[in-house]
């Protein structure tokens, strides 16, 4: 999961273009989740923050990646502010967010994530959704991979693997 994870992070920098072209901030925050939201005095983020999670099902051979949104309150939205158009910029950023996700893979162990769940979290500090993106994974070549943890970089390991795969 460490070379997974840290795929995803680079994607979503890889990306910072997208975000800017779109008008928008890049994330300036990108790190594992930790409960942030919830208890943002207990960590150092700055706004937008992207934080990431995950859960497997080893059974079922499928890998949910939780992406945690965080951004500031905009302009207002109601149907009488004069900005509510770029109020709905949260909406905007999280379209740039799935764009550059979804679709998102390393062969042979995960298939493509696709979007599978987006949910507004309830408000405290800031506007807060969960992206979750559903992939299946290859769960006996995973564990096999698990030998590999520590090895770096880890993304040509999994390349030598799948060649190695693929010849037999």
């Amino acid at each position: 999961m460490k070379a997974y994870i840290n795929h995803i992070i680079e994607t979503i920098m890889a990306h910072s273009a997208d975000f800017e072209n779109a008008g928008l901030t890049p994330p300036a925050t990108i790190d594992i989740y930790m409960g942030q939201p919830a208890r943002p005095e207990d960590f150092e983020f700055a706004l937008p923050a992207v934080f990431i999670d995950y859960s497997a099902d080893y059974d079922g051979e499928t890998l949910d990646v939780i992406v945690h949104v965080l951004q500031d309150f905009g302009a207002d939205t109601e149907n009488f502010a004069p900005q509510r158009v770029n109020g709905l910029d949260f909406v905007k950023y999280l379209s740039v967010l799935k764009k550059c996700l979804y679709g998102l893979k390393m062969r042979p162990v995960f298939n493509p994530l696709r979007l599978y769940q987006e949910t507004p979290m309830p408000p405290d500090f800031y506007y807060y959704h969960q992206l979750t993106f559903r992939c299946n994974i290859n769960t006996t070549l995973y564990c096999e991979l698990e030998r590999y943890v520590d090895v770096e970089p880890v993304l040509p390991v999994l390349e030598n693997v799948r060649l190695k795969t693929t010849m037999t």
